[in-house]
């Protein structure tokens, strides 16, 4: 008997070791599951466009549109901010490719950055003394190669952010940098997303004369960098719905209720069967043409109550045989005449 007892102990302790390890070891596992992610990605431009302001603009009689056949000057491919005596000469329009976040991610925030280009024939001038901003502009860029044409107003009230100049460094050529989250914050309630404009800034000298070129999505050759973004995104975990808690049936009546006392015993009654539930009586289903031979005769209510039961009696099984396993057998009386067991 007490190795019977030992061996129940040992039983129990390993099942709750097991528990425990499981707790220990899947509580992370779960946790990290629903939490959320986060990353970043680099993407470039899906679209990309540059205006210009046509040269009457500083004459006393006001701007008077160019003429918008007349060539760029400048190389094939590139994109340019500029300004001359104070006064903007040229601006450009960024579309940023959002489509490369994953799934249902949403932009924090990032960084743009817009490598400077160089070539004899881009147009840069005293880039390290521009005084650039972006601002969320309103729509997608437009194909636009230093049209004359009015551009969209950018929203500058909503975000305007400051581009900084970072001078090249070994084989990195120079380039500007935008932080992008209080353009990403303007983008959330803007009807264009990643749309954003590059133009003089605000504070520009009435002196300041600069030109800054970039290279297009689609230029290639010696030295071209394009632009790129790194992007920071955040993923919502998606929720695990939990399960309703499994329904209970009602307790059933017994089909007794306490009766009058019984004769020389007032403190005990005698049980009175009930009456059993009235069976509902046969709805009779009227024949559905003229040669119907009879109405058929279709019982209501149900023929087996006693099937409620059942839960009840697994529930008293499941309690026996858990305490057949669990009971201490040296608290067992000996039966007389019987043979102790030994261990």
């Amino acid at each position: 008997m007490r190795a019977d007892n030992r061996a129940m102990r040992l039983i129990r302790r390993l099942l709750l070791g097991v528990a425990m390890t499981g707790a220990v070891f899947l509580g992370p596992i779960a946790a990290a599951m629903h939490a959320d992610a986060a990353g970043s990605v680099v993407v470039g431009t899906s679209a990309e466009s540059w205006y210009r302001t046509a040269p009457t603009c500083t004459l006393p009689v006001g701007c008077v549109a160019g003429d918008p056949g007349t060539p760029s000057p400048y190389a094939g491919g590139t994109l340019h901010v500029a300004a001359s005596l104070g006064t903007e000469q040229a601006r450009t329009y960024l579309t940023l490719d959002l489509s490369m976040l994953p799934a249902g991610a949403t932009a924090t925030g990032g960084q743009l950055r817009l490598p400077v280009a160089t070539g004899p024939q881009d147009g840069t001038l005293a880039a390290d003394t521009a005084t650039m901003r972006a601002c969320p502009a309103p729509q997608p860029a437009v194909p636009a190669d230093g049209t004359y044409a009015t551009p969209p107003a950018p929203d500058c009230a909503a975000a305007s952010v400051p581009a900084v100049y970072v001078p090249a460094t070994g084989s990195t050529a120079a380039a500007f940098t935008v932080d992008l989250a209080p353009l990403v914050a303007a983008w959330r309630t803007a009807p264009s997303q990643g749309s954003l404009a590059l133009l003089p800034s605000e504070g520009t000298a009435p002196a300041g004369t600069w030109h800054v070129a970039f290279s297009q999505r689609n230029r290639s050759g010696t030295g071209v960098a394009q632009i790129v973004a790194a992007i920071a995104y955040e993923e919502r975990a998606t929720e695990v719905p939990t399960p309703p808690p499994p329904t209970v049936a009602p307790p059933v009546a017994t089909g007794f209720v306490p009766g009058p006392p019984l004769a020389g015993n007032p403190g005990t009654t005698a049980p009175v069967p009930t009456q059993p539930a009235p069976t509902a009586a046969p709805v009779a289903v009227a024949p559905q043409g003229a040669g119907a031979a009879a109405a058929v005769a279709v019982p209501v209510g149900f023929r087996y109550p006693g099937v409620f039961l059942l839960p009840l009696v697994l529930a008293g099984a499941a309690t026996w045989v858990g305490r057949s396993l669990t009971r201490d057998l040296a608290a067992d009386p000996v039966t007389p005449g019987a043979t102790p067991r030994t261990a």
